[in-house]
């Protein structure tokens, strides 16, 4: 397992150029926030003039531009957290340069990650991210996010699951 962590300063790149992704090993090997905490602090050692973020893996209908627009709306200073189009599940934390990630993730983590001091993004951004949103569990998920646009790997895949169904 890896757990990969995004640095950045948060700011638009006027060619788009990507955020740097990292990924370091999981040393800790004992599960997800493990390996969300031991990355952050690595991260925080290298680059600690950027900010940390942990995003779900499973977005298959996420647009860069959904991303930055989250990334923008993280205050400067804390922590920020959003929601999954369920409202219960965590797509998105945060933490701006200095600040630790302290991740909660699993059964009702945006609750958690709320009470724990994140900033919750979900309300200002809800309408404005439903790719960043929308985190594949079910089929239904995957229908749905299908809907909003998946990007070429996800369509070739369905297409040719749908073309070997029959």
């Amino acid at each position: 397992m890896a757990s990969a962590a995004i640095t950045g300063d948060g700011r638009a790149h006027p060619d788009d150029r990507p955020t740097p992704v990292v990924a370091i090993p999981d040393l800790p090997d004992r599960g997800l926030n493990p390996a969300l905490r031991h990355g952050a602090r690595v991260v925080a050692r290298r680059w600690p003039e950027h900010g940390v973020a942990a995003l779900s893996a499973d977005l298959a209908a996420l647009r860069p531009g959904e991303l930055r627009a989250a990334l923008l709306a993280a205050p400067a200073a804390g922590r920020a957290v959003l929601a999954d189009a369920a409202g219960t599940g965590t797509v998105l934390l945060c933490a701006a340069p200095g600040g630790p990630l302290l991740p909660y993730f699993g059964v009702g983590s945006h609750a958690r990650h709320v009470r724990s001091g994140a900033f919750d993004l979900t309300g200002p951004l809800a309408a404005a991210v439903p790719g960043l949103r929308r985190d594949v569990d079910t089929v239904a998920d995957l229908a749905a996010a299908r809907l909003l646009g998946v990007g070429p790997a996800t369509r070739a895949v369905l297409a040719s699951t749908a073309a070997n169904a029959g």
